[in-house]
């Protein structure tokens, strides 16, 4: 098994370029920020794709979302943020139902680009979760201080119905 170091630099290497291409229109702050919000919802990527994740969700979850996150309301609390974290909880608290929670950190990192608000801790969510909770096999109160979870998609859905 590799260690933490080693992983960090296989990412660095494959895939953070990518990751920041990924941001760079957020950052570049180019566009109005009602625009920059509905982009971040819809997972527009710099080439105008979408990215693959929010591509999967209901135009119409989309667009409840945008709607909820354009409010006069939210965009003033989103401008206070000071961190990636209140972002996080600003989308995690007002998403509309059938929002996953890959697709609300997705966008939560999308408006941190804008902010320039970057998580601090690692946001362990879907697969992730899932492999860290086979790899570790233990507490989750042991790594507290490094990672940030959540419930699954598949425990809300359950806790809605």
């Amino acid at each position: 098994m590799k260690t933490l170091s080693e992983l960090v630099t296989l990412y660095n290497k494959n895939y953070a370029g990518y990751e920041e291409w990924k941001l760079s229109d957020f950052r570049k702050k180019t566009k109005p920020l009602e625009e920059l919000i509905r982009n971040a919802v819809w997972g527009y990527l710099p080439d105008l794709k979408r990215d693959s994740h929010q591509n999967l969700i209901p135009k119409t979850i989309l667009e409840k979302m945008v709607k909820r996150l354009l409010e006069p309301k939210i965009i003033e609390e989103l401008k206070k943020c000071k961190r990636f974290d209140d972002i996080f909880t600003i989308v995690y608290e007002f998403k509309v139902p059938n929002f996953s929670s890959l697709c609300v950190y997705d966008t939560s990192l999308r408006l941190g680009a804008i902010f320039n608000l970057y998580p601090e801790v690692v946001y362990l969510h879907r697969g992730a979760l899932d492999g860290t909770r086979l790899l570790h096999r233990q507490p989750w109160r042991k790594y507290n201080n490094y990672t940030k979870f959540y419930v699954s998609s598949k425990s809300q859905k359950k806790e809605r119905s």
